[in-house]
């Protein structure tokens, strides 16, 4: 059995208003986003869930990783020599969502049959989904690794159901080393950024945020993230890393474990957390002896109302400034992200948080 999984490239859409009154209707062009492409082509960090869906694959499969963002597939393969076409694709129409229907239009076309996963399928309460059932073979609602096995054996049986759905939520642990072998690294500029995990789901309830989709919180073994690690070292020769975990240093005892076992592996790595670390200066210093040299933070708002609105509420602006600077002082690239347009903000939000 030959598996193609593809992750889809974006779309611009440019709307061509027409004059009040005129009978002409407004169109929508849909062009490939080349500048997207071109951006994604020349960035050195490789995304993850291709690399791990693939490893999930039983060793029988011959799979095949592409990626639309920095390839022309239609051309580069010969899509009816494969008996399954898995598409992931992120919510929205500013997402993934425009591309991955044309190509359920195209496998659609060719015979091939098509399933579709990732966070689409339970984006505001699964309203994607009569769209993606329409449009694919099989769809994949929630994690992936149960639902698998019964997938495949269904298509090599021809017999696919519409929906594959789990609700439940596993453990993650033994999980397989993601098949980064398989990805075709002269896509992406060195040096190259592989992507770990260490955590699914987030404790935290922002009502905003995505990862409320994959909670409650699990998160693996620090024994077996440490091993994988490792294996990243001797098997790809990373050295560079970004942690895919959505608040990787939330956990204060699990934080200095995990960090304490990574210090002799000497590596250089990336993550996102939240700013209630400012009550914990002890883990930073041990995050960047320990190799941190770019962490990403949700601040989302200055104004407490506004935090409140969202259910960002576990931290406050007290010691950020303490906790920045200290990043500062270490050379740590510090991104902080920021919302603007929520309901206590006023025309002065935009000079008020610059000057935070």
């Amino acid at each position: 059995m030959r598996v193609l999984l593809i992750e889809p490239s974006t779309y611009n859409i440019n709307a061509q208003v027409h004059p009040a009154g005129s009978p002409e209707p407004a169109e929508l062009e849909l062009a490939k986003d080349r500048v997207y492409n071109n951006t994604l082509q020349t960035s050195p960090t490789i995304s993850l869930t291709l690399p791990y869906l693939a490893a999930l694959m039983p060793a029988d499969i011959e799979v095949t990783i592409a990626y639309d963002t920095c390839q022309y597939i239609e051309e580069e393969y010969d899509l009816k020599s494969f008996d399954l076409v898995g598409v992931t694709c992120t919510g929205g129409p500013t997402g993934q969502m425009p591309r991955a229907l044309e190509w359920a239009k195209t496998l659609k076309g060719l015979a091939v049959p098509s399933v579709v996963g990732g966070p689409a399928t339970m984006y505001d309460e699964h309203r994607l989904l009569p769209s993606l059932v329409q449009a694919f073979d099989a769809v994949v609602v929630g994690d992936a690794e149960p639902l698998l096995p019964n997938l495949l054996h269904d298509v090599c049986h021809s017999s696919a159901k519409k929906i594959y759905e789990y609700n439940g939520f596993l453990p993650i642990r033994d999980i397989p080393v993601p098949r980064f072998d398989l990805v075709n690294l002269e896509l992406f500029t060195p040096p190259h950024v592989f992507p770990a995990m260490t955590s699914r789901g987030c404790p935290r309830s922002c009502t905003y945020c995505s990862e409320v989709l994959y909670s409650p919180w699990r998160f693996r073994p620090v024994d077996e993230v440490i091993s994988e690690l490792k294996l990243y070292q001797t098997k790809f020769g990373a050295d560079k890393i970004v942690f895919r975990d959505d608040d990787f240093l939330v956990h204060p005892k699990r934080s200095r474990e995990i960090l304490t076992k990574m210090l002799p592996l000497g590596l250089e790595w990336a993550c996102q957390t939240d700013l209630h670390l400012a009550q914990h200066l002890d883990i930073v210093q041990l995050a960047v002896d320990a190799g941190l040299r770019a962490v990403c933070f949700g601040l989302e708002s200055i104004i407490a109302e506004n935090r409140k609105d969202i259910g960002k509420n576990f931290f406050t602006l007290d010691g950020i400034s303490e906790l920045l600077l200290l990043l500062n002082e270490k050379g740590i690239e510090t991104q902080i992200s920021i919302i603007f347009g929520l309901d206590h903000d006023t025309l002065d939000v935009f000079d008020e948080t610059v000057e935070f």
